[in-house]
């Protein structure tokens, strides 16, 4: 993830710079005085880019338990022996409470995602 971010910072840097003497050589004092502010604030745009990253992982975590969850209620459908009933309820209720642990993350990512204001 580390790698990742570096890349992401280092191109976000490199593109707005790029579009940055690309205004100037237009003369559009106005979009260049606007990459500059997004300059300024780069560890913000890199930040939220990292939330995104993490609430897509979260996400896949979730459709992943769900899976799961759909695939333990079918085999209760089949009428299995108590025995096993006993073991697809068990890991039913085990993967409802990582569901929502996984929704609780998400939900704090998405807040932290959005609270935090640019930084001088």
């Amino acid at each position: 993830m580390k790698s990742y971010m570096d890349e992401f910072t280092r191109s976000f840097i490199d593109d707005h710079l790029d579009l940055y003497r690309y205004a100037v050589h237009l003369g559009d004092q106005a979009w260049a005085d606007e990459l500059l502010e997004t300059l300024r604030h780069y560890k913000e745009h890199v930040r939220q880019e990292m939330y995104r990253i993490n609430r897509k992982e979260l996400w896949r975590q979730f459709d992943a338990v769900n899976l799961q969850l759909l695939q333990a209620y079918n085999k209760l459908q089949d009428g299995p022996d108590e025995e096993t009933q006993a073991r697809l309820h068990r890991l039913i209720r085990q993967l409802k409470l990582q569901r929502i642990a996984i929704t609780n993350q998400i939900c704090v990512s998405k807040q932290a995602a959005n609270w935090m204001p640019y930084r001088t």
